[in-house]
């Protein structure tokens, strides 16, 4: 008793230093997860030992899953299509040119073989989703067609992830590999069978029904399709993402998406609290450590801003969106501490506080000097409307002096 006690105080601590987290983004103006992860270190059992992870360990479990459904939730396949191969193109180059030299400063740094440094530079060269999400709605960009060609690159990397956890967590070989995709692509039968099913379901609610009845039914079809997944040995975060795409194609999950965000938000921000309390802030005084986070965040900002900058304009975007664009990508996020997690093991450094410094310092950065891109962005396009109501006001009173003199 004492200790379900201790474990449901731990949990409302937890929620208690999650609203400290949004509370001090909101104030700063900052992006939540980076101050989540700060915060998580701090009062975990590495520092302050207030809040103790395995009081939430299930709960970040179910985060994890529902991580990568709400990933899947947000992909729409027609906006997806649509910019196919310009947003491959992005991945390509970001991914394939970041990654090796990621993986080279690890391998040079941590005498870790190549192979196992490569998998974590993979992590670690992908660009926040939520942060970006986020970033793009705060500074009014969200519904830009140029902003959808980012959201479609962003798909590019977390299958590409998603494809790089399942292939490494299980040390596939080629025929093994084969095996497993092949199950994967059986997979695809029951699920769609199951779509059929879902959707004849859905005809029998009443349309006046309350939106928890909707809730209910998309967290039922989560749990379905996992549990086909588990028959068929697909990874639980393949399900989970193929789940949340199947849910997508559903015109009702509009009626549950609030809800569904909410729930989502809660379970995801306990699963980056407990990523973040395996964080030790002790690593951070050995002078080696910080020197190889800070030449990989450097490495890492300064080269997927290029990037981004470089492939955009290559694709004839505006240089001015593009350029907040190519900032606002540059956040290393969720799937750098998802892979340090997963594979910790392969590593005799910690991956979380190499993972957690890095997400911290490249949000935080991104996020200030895309401030100030907006805002200098904002000031160059009032001084430009200023200037052309100044230039517009000099043509009328010259048309009005050319009016007089011609009746004179």
């Amino acid at each position: 008793m004492a200790g379900s006690s201790e474990g449901a105080l731990g949990f409302l601590f937890a929620i208690v230093v999650a609203f400290l987290s949004s509370l001090v983004a909101a104030r700063f103006k900052l992006p939540v997860i980076p101050v989540l992860l700060l915060l998580a270190a701090i009062f975990g059992p590495n520092a302050l030992g207030i809040v103790q992870e395995e009081y939430i360990e299930i709960f970040s479990n179910l985060g994890a899953i529902l991580l990568l459904y709400v990933v899947g939730l947000k992909l729409n396949l027609r906006t997806f299509l649509e910019v196919l191969a310009p947003s491959f193109f992005l991945f390509i180059l970001n991914v394939g040119f970041l990654s090796p030299i990621v993986a080279f400063i690890l391998h040079i740094m941590f005498q870790v073989p190549l192979a196992n440094a490569l998998v974590l530079a993979f992590g670690i060269s992908v660009t926040s989703t939520a942060i970006f999400y986020k970033a793009a709605q705060d500074f009014k960009i969200a519904n830009k067609k140029e902003t959808k060609l980012i959201y479609a690159k962003l798909i590019w990397e977390d299958l590409f992830i998603i494809f790089v956890i399942t292939v490494v967590s299980q040390s596939l070989t080629a025929p093994e590999f084969i095996v497993i995709l092949t199950q994967m692509l059986m997979f695809l039968i029951p699920l769609t069978i199951v779509y059929h099913i879902g959707k004849l379901f859905l005809q029998y609610i009443p349309k006046k029904a309350d939106d928890d009845i909707y809730l209910y039914f998309f967290l039922s079809l989560l749990g379905i399709v996992l549990f086909i997944g588990a028959i068929f040995n697909v990874p639980s975060s393949v399900a989970a993402f193929l789940a949340g795409i199947l849910s997508n194609s559903y015109t009702e999950i509009q009626r549950a998406k609030q809800k569904l965000d909410f729930l989502s938000g809660l379970f995801v921000m306990l699963f980056f609290l407990s990523i973040g309390m395996k964080a030790n802030i002790f690593d951070y005084l050995d002078i080696g450590f910080l020197l190889t986070i800070t030449i990989i965040l450097t490495v890492v900002v300064t080269l997927r801003v290029l990037i981004h900058s470089l492939g955009l304009t290559l694709l004839g975007i505006n240089p001015r969106i593009g350029a907040l664009l190519a900032l606002l990508s540059a956040p290393t996020g969720e799937f750098a501490m998802l892979v340090a997690y997963e594979f910790k093991d392969l590593f005799e450094f910690n991956t979380i506080s190499l993972t957690t410094a890095i997400v911290f310092f490249s949000s935080i950065i991104t996020w200030y000097l895309g401030a100030k891109h907006h805002e200098y962005n904002q000031t160059m396009e009032k001084i430009r409307k200023k200037l052309a109501l100044f230039i517009e006001d000099l043509k009328n009173k010259r048309r009005g002096k050319r009016y007089e003199s011609s009746r004179n």
